[in-house]
């Protein structure tokens, strides 16, 4: 007992015999390692072999089902592997029928049509050129129309106009106007009368170039067209504008010849 007669505290209490005690030190370490190795190592390399153990088993089966299929497919006989060829022959013989079949149909469905596209492109041709043969011939007998009518102009800018508008085939509007009454010619002098009908007169105009020209008759105002190839031979040369020549008269001058 101590001074107060408290009893002595020089024995070791309880809890001091637990915290030093090396024993017991020694069994929570051991618990902590052990549970340090199970989260740590334990734990996953039991994950890994569990999958590598499913991934074998997968393989397995895998495995399996492909000698499963190896085995049907030597159980076929050679027969059955016969017919099949068989079938797939004859299916591809009919199915080449069927094609050329499909292509003479074919070439038979284009062929007329072919034939009438020709047809109607020879028929078009045909058509446009007697047109424009048509046209040429029409075009032509206006054209010389024209061109008598411009020779017959007083006026060179008349003529240049005519002739401009033939070149353009532009349409031209004539306006024809009554002719005055001539003055009365002079009688002419007494001459020897013409054998067979002819008729004497001057020629007025005429266009070298041109190959044609007119002749007014003795004692008629109205004035006569000739062409070069009516004019003798031998009297084309000497032909110009003011000469005398003997004729005979009809829807023109015919049998045209020199007379002084």
């Amino acid at each position: 007992m101590n001074k107060n007669g408290s009893p002595g505290s020089s024995a070791p209490r309880a809890g001091g015999q637990w915290t030093s005690n090396p024993f017991l030190w020694g069994l929570v370490g051991f618990c902590a390692a052990m549970i340090f190795c199970e989260f740590t190592w334990v734990r996953p390399l039991r994950a890994q072999l569990d999958a590598r153990e499913k991934s074998l088993q997968e393989w397995e089966r895998i495995n399996r089902q492909e000698r499963e299929a190896i085995a049907t497919i030597k159980t076929i006989s050679t027969e059955e592997l016969k017919k099949w060829v068989a079938t797939m022959d004859e299916q591809n013989k009919r199915f080449a029928e069927l094609q050329s079949k499909l292509h003479q149909q074919e070439i038979e469905l284009t062929g007329p049509a072919t034939s009438y596209i020709l047809i109607a492109s020879v028929v078009i041709l045909a058509v446009i050129g007697l047109v424009v043969f048509w046209l040429r011939d029409a075009n032509a007998s206006a054209a010389t129309t024209l061109e008598n009518v411009a020779s017959l102009a007083p006026d060179e800018m008349m003529r240049a106009l005519l002739v401009a508008s033939i070149a353009n085939r532009e349409p031209i509007n004539v306006l024809v106007s009554e002719k005055p009454a001539a003055p009365a010619l002079p009688a002419p002098p007494n001459r020897p009368a013409l054998p067979n009908g002819d008729s004497a007169g001057e020629v007025v105009l005429y266009f070298a170039e041109k190959g044609h020209g007119f002749i007014r008759p003795d004692g008629e105002p109205d004035m006569v067209w000739f062409h070069v190839s009516d004019v003798l031979s031998a009297d084309r040369a000497a032909l110009c504008q003011g000469i005398r020549v003997v004729f005979r008269r009809g829807t023109k001058a015919v049998s045209v010849r020199c007379s002084g």
